[in-house]
């Protein structure tokens, strides 16, 4: 059952990298991951009791509880109902999956494995920019767009950062990843990636004990990424100053237009003006899988059809405000807080040695809620991988309980 989990997540990765750089894959590519996560949902291999997330579960009911009340305040379709259930809530299956079926020994080859894809990811954006002379949304290394991209090199570095804090990886390993998540960052103008990198190695300072050495680190860090800010600029010809400066960044966030019809900070009061017409809706939206895409015959797809210009498919909180109101947008973002606070509990009582695999899950949980308003991470294939990642905390606990609290 492991190995069809992890077929899974490597499916996805291997087939955006061919779909980016060698040929257009069919649609049905996609779908492979998808069957393999409901096969894995169907043969209860799912066990919550060593994991502790048994909590984020319940958090799970109440948002897939409170889509089926929206279905019936709609009177929308099953089939979209069950279309949009799978390209906003099937991935979170590979959480739960990952946390029962894996080990601690498990995420450490993942990893070894992530960051040889990492010097693919690489390697490939520099051929991108080098030989076919692309470059911003051009460019995507071996994704398809930032919406795989960003995650990725978070969680890359973040395990590696940490694990370097515990002493188990080299500092050179370290650099050489900080140094191509901004190389990347750079070249497909990813200014997301830049945030993540700061709030990695500033989070571990705020909440570790004061050392000189991670207080030197994190200077470092602000002065390679100011650096790469402004290679950025110089490379892709455009203002930075989203990134430097606060006014500027919440113009950015607030923009509409250049193919951001509804902004991505506030666009909730946009779509309540425009599409919600009773209390209803503002609570539950207009059904799950109502504002979807599809080429299946049964899926309506006429509100896609005659809105799909505002583009808000590619911001999983525009589009679950869409369908699922303030209702389900506040249930889907309640399990990131909920994992937050559980690990944060564990983390607390770990050993030495054990605490970098809760804060992994920290990070990466308030980086993923970013993400939420910031571009299509937690939607389709996107969110295998984070969903996956996101386990490494909740597979240290199971760890405690089938062992004893130690250090490994």
């Amino acid at each position: 059952m492991k190995r069809l989990l992890l077929c899974a997540l490597w499916w996805h990765l291997f087939s955006n990298a061919v779909n980016k750089n060698v040929v257009e894959l069919s649609n049905v590519f996609s779908l492979v991951p998808d069957l393999l996560l409901v096969f894995l949902m169907l043969s209860d291999v799912i066990r919550l009791e060593k994991t502790g997330l048994r909590a984020a579960m319940w958090s799970v009911y109440v948002m897939v509880g409170t889509c089926l009340l929206g279905l019936v305040v709609n009177s929308s379709s099953i089939f979209n109902f069950a279309w949009g259930y799978r390209c906003s809530y099937l991935q979170i299956a590979a959480l739960f999956v990952t946390a029962s079926l894996c080990t601690l020994r498990d995420f450490h080859k993942l990893f070894e494995y992530l960051y040889y894809f990492f010097i693919l990811d690489l390697l490939l954006a520099v051929y991108q920019y080098v030989v076919l002379g692309y470059y911003q949304d051009l460019n995507n290394g071996a994704f398809m767009g930032g919406a795989g991209q960003d995650f990725f090199c978070a969680a890359v570095f973040a395990y590696h950062y940490y694990m370097y804090i515990e002493k188990k990886c080299p500092i050179k390993k370290v650099a050489f990843i900080f140094a191509g998540c901004v190389l990347i960052a750079v070249l497909e103008e990813e200014k997301f990636i830049f945030i993540e990198l700061a709030g990695i190695v500033a989070y571990q300072t705020l909440v570790s004990k004061f050392s000189v050495v991670r207080l030197a680190l994190l200077i470092l860090v602000v002065i390679g990424l100011s650096y790469g800010i402004d290679y950025m600029g110089e490379v892709n010809g455009q203002d930075t100053s989203t990134l430097t400066d606060i006014n500027s960044f919440v113009e950015y966030a607030q923009m509409v237009g250049y193919g951001y019809e509804l902004p991505r900070v506030g666009s909730s009061v946009y779509i309540e003006k425009m599409f919600f017409h009773d209390d209803a809706n503002v609570l539950f939206g207009l059904g799950l899988g109502m504002c979807e895409d599809s080429s299946l015959s049964l899926v309506d797809t006429s509100f896609f059809e005659r809105h799909g210009w505002l583009n808000y498919f590619y911001f999983p909180f525009q589009i679950g405000f869409l369908q699922t109101g303030w209702v389900g947008v506040i249930s889907f973002l309640a399990l990131f807080v909920i994992m937050i606070v559980q690990q944060w509990k564990s983390m607390l009582k770990a050993p030495r040695g054990m605490k970098a695999y809760h804060h992994i899950t920290i990070v990466l949980s308030f980086i993923a809620i970013g993400t939420y308003w910031y571009n299509g991470t937690l939607r389709l294939g996107n969110a295998l991988l984070p969903y996956v990642v996101l386990a490494i905390g909740f597979v240290a606990n199971k760890y405690y309980k089938s062992n004893g609290v130690r250090c490994i």
